[in-house]
């Protein structure tokens, strides 16, 4: 099961890399966001972008904000089987 979690958490960094995205983990939880030769690219270069382009990024960053979190839930749902498993 834990091999299937590392497997699926590599496959959604791939999916998010393909748009110039990375993830990244948080305190609590993870997050995404755009990207430029691997390294997540600053608020301030965001900001420079115009606002057609800002506006196209952010609905993609959305629409891969919903894929990760689905994904990360998944992953969740994995490890509390995992774990039910061992104890059972």
């Amino acid at each position: 099961m834990k091999r299937q979690q590392e497997i699926e958490f590599v496959q959604l960094q791939k999916h998010v890399e393909k748009y110039n995205f990375v993830i990244g983990r948080t305190f609590i939880w993870f997050s995404s966001g755009p990207s430029c030769g691997g390294k997540a690219i600053k608020t301030e270069e965001i900001q420079s972008l115009t606002e057609e382009q800002r506006s196209k990024l952010e609905g993609l960053q959305a629409k891969l904000t919903e894929e990760v979190e689905r994904v990360l839930k998944q992953l969740a749902r994995l490890e509390r089987q995992r774990r039910s498993n061992c104890t059972n």
